[in-house]
C-alpha cells in the first residue's frame, strides 16, 4: 500500500501580501535594477574615463533613444532609460529621476546640474501632507532650448522651442516659444527673436 501524503491545504497569504517566493523574486529584481543603474550607468558610464561615444552607445543599448551627434558628458545620472534625446544635443551632469518619460528636442543644450524631476505626490490631510500616492508626469523640452546650470524642471512641464532658462530657475509651469525664463518660480522675462 502506498504511503499516505499529508494533503493539508496551504493557506493563501493575507490580502495585500505577496507569497514569500514572489516577494523574494521582486526584491531580487529590484536589486538587479539598482546594480545596473547605480553601478554600470551612474558610476562606470558616467566616469571621466569613458569617452562620450562609447557612453552614448552603451546608453542606447540600455534603451535610451539618443540622436546622432548628441554628446553626453561625464557625471550624468539616469534613473531609467525612459529618456529620448534629439540629435546634436549636449547634456552636462544632468540628473533624471527616471519615474516618467523625458523628451529633449534637437539642438538643445542642457547645462551642469540641471535636474529633471518627474515624480510628485498627492496632497494629504493635515496629519500627513505628503500622501502615499505617487504621481508621475512626463517632461518635454523642445528643440533649440538652452537650460544652463542648476535649473530644476518640475513634473509635467514643457519647455517650448527656442527658450532659454536662466541659471538657478525652477520651472513649475510650461513655457511659450522663444522666451527667456528665470526666477523661482520661473516666469517670462523677455521675448527672444526667432
Amino acid at each position: 500500500m502506498p504511503e499516505q501524503v499529508n494533503s493539508t491545504p496551504v493557506a493563501p497569504p493575507p490580502p495585500g501580501r505577496k507569497p514569500i517566493h514572489k516577494a523574494i523574486t521582486s526584491r531580487f529584481t529590484a536589486l538587479k535594477r539598482t546594480l545596473v543603474i547605480e553601478l554600470w550607468v551612474n558610476t562606470i558610464l558616467s566616469s571621466r574615463f569613458i569617452s562620450w561615444r562609447p557612453r552614448r552607445a552603451f546608453l542606447r543599448l540600455w534603451g535610451m533613444k539618443i540622436g546622432d551627434g548628441t554628446v553626453i558628458h561625464p557625471g550624468c545620472r539616469f534613473g531609467s532609460p525612459n529618456m529620448t534625446v534629439g540629435s546634436n544635443c549636449k547634456l552636462v551632469r544632468v540628473e533624471y529621476d527616471g519615474d516618467a518619460p523625458v523628451s529633449i528636442g534637437s539642438e538643445s543644450l542642457i547645462g551642469a546640474d540641471v535636474r529633471f524631476t518627474t515624480r510628485t505626490h498627492e496632497l494629504g490631510n493635515s496629519a500627513r501632507r505628503r500622501s502615499y500616492v505617487d504621481i508621475d508626469k512626463p517632461i518635454t523640452v523642445g528643440s533649440g532650448v538652452w537650460i544652463p546650470q542648476r535649473s530644476l524642471l518640475m513634473p509635467g512641464v514643457s519647455v517650448a522651442d527656442g527658450c532659454v532658462i536662466a541659471p538657478g530657475a525652477i520651472v513649475t509651469a510650461s513655457t511659450e516659444p522663444n522666451g527667456l525664463y528665470g526666477g523661482v518660480p520661473a516666469r517670462r522675462i523677455r521675448d527672444l527673436g526667432e
